[in-house]
């Protein structure tokens, strides 16, 4: 009797981990947590930070002690002579729900607990952004590997260490995947919740979130449809009744946020650069330097220094964060083998916009409205975009073919 021989294709792989790719995630996320923040969960760490993260210890850290002590003193905090001359408080924690878990525990566990608080964030935006890419038909095991990526980019690890920026990660991928299961399933219930806790904790940022799923659903739009259909009027009609009431329910945060900001003297005060920034030419150039960072943090993200030791471009966080995984940016150029030309040509034009940004700062100016000269959650955009267009390329690439099929 002539033996069998035993081979394991990508295809055999993809079959054990089909439906099942967000529980996965978990395992391998958790595995990678440990070692990462190890000495954070079993050393004698805590997840604050002296340098150029000193807004966690100056600002964050008081702010959750304040608001626990208050709650347990008086209740519900409203107005508080505690935080400057006096100022209402109450939307100081429950705009972002992971910052109510800091009132469960007594206060003087609250620097210990930060850490486990960025580690839930980190699983919880993985599973839902697993989540979201099984819905665009990515291959399993390449769901998982997406779910790391996004989640253990540098966005989440460097920006993590300022709290507002893995929260802001959370935001976009519940966005997505609410904004999917509306493109596809028709069932609306969660975009509205989305643009809700947008809105009530990145009042600013709502703008920038709009636009973006805005031209994410006109590429999801264009990319499965030929021509513009009446089909068209009706989601984008939902999208934006979506958006008003998520506002709605948040108003009661949205507004009080809304005033802290046009009263912000970043906006329009002595520490307003909107007058210098808006004056500079619109094709102008940034030195050297800038240019040289942005290459080297799509790259893990130490390479120029950690914290203040930072030597690039700006500083350690307000710099590009672009380091998505090394595969990502292998993966990109397998747009040139899509077979449809249109999205082809849809794909090209994301990474042309987004070089854009990247090449000339007017444009990253503009996209901040000229508050500041900084990338922050443009630097998000940019890691989800790269990672999309590099799951869906090869998805959608002859390669991706020979390889499911040969090996």
């Amino acid at each position: 009797m002539k033996r069998q021989r035993f081979t394991l294709k990508i295809k055999d792989i993809d079959n054990i981990f089909a439906n099942k790719e967000e529980y996965y995630f978990l395992f391998f996320a958790i595995l990678l947590v440990f070692i990462i923040f190890f000495r954070y969960i079993f050393g004698n760490y805590v997840y604050i930070f002296n340098d150029i993260g000193s807004d966690t210890i100056t600002l964050f850290y008081p702010n959750y002690v304040h608001i626990n002590q208050f709650i347990r003193d008086w209740g519900i905090p409203f107005w508080s002579f505690h935080q400057g001359l006096g100022q209402n408080v109450f939307t100081s924690v429950y705009v972002d729900p992971f910052n109510l878990l800091y009132l469960i525990f007594d206060k003087s566990l609250i620097p210990h607990l930060i850490i486990y608080v960025e580690i839930l964030k980190i699983l919880l935006t993985g599973f839902i952004f697993c989540k979201y890419l099984r819905m665009l038909g990515i291959l399993p095991v390449f769901i998982i590997i997406g779910g790391l990526f996004f989640s253990f980019s540098s966005y989440f690890l460097i920006g993590g260490t300022w709290y507002i920026f893995s929260t802001q990660a959370f935001y976009l991928a519940f966005l997505l995947y609410s904004f999917e299961i509306y493109y596809q399933k028709k069932k609306i219930l969660l975009l509205p919740i989305s643009f809700a806790l947008i809105a009530a904790n990145e009042s600013f940022l709502l703008l920038h979130y709009s636009v973006f799923i805005f031209i994410y659903f006109n590429i999801r739009f264009f990319e499965t449809t030929p021509k513009l259909h009446k089909s068209y009027i009706k989601l984008m009609i939902g999208l934006i009744l979506s958006a008003v009431i998520g506002l709605g329910i948040s108003a009661v945060f949205f507004l009080n946020k809304f005033h802290l900001m046009i009263n912000s003297p970043r906006g329009s005060g002595d520490f307003s650069l909107s007058d210098t920034l808006i004056q500079l030419p619109v094709f102008y150039f940034e030195n050297l330097e800038h240019y040289l960072t942005i290459f080297l943090r799509y790259l893990p993200g130490d390479l120029l220094g950690v914290g203040s030791d930072f030597k690039g471009w700006g500083n350690y966080l307000e710099a590009p964060m672009l380091y998505c995984g090394l595969l990502t940016l292998i993966l990109i150029p397998n747009l040139l083998f899509i077979r449809d030309n249109r999205t082809k040509f849809i794909y090209f034009g994301v990474l042309v916009l987004l070089s854009i940004f990247l090449i000339f700062p007017y444009f990253r100016n503009l996209f901040w409205l000229f508050t500041g000269s900084y990338f922050r959650f443009l630097s998000l955009i940019i890691v989800f975009s790269l990672v999309y267009i590099a799951f869906k390329s090869f998805n959608l690439s002859n390669f991706h073919n020979i390889i499911t099929k040969y090996i």
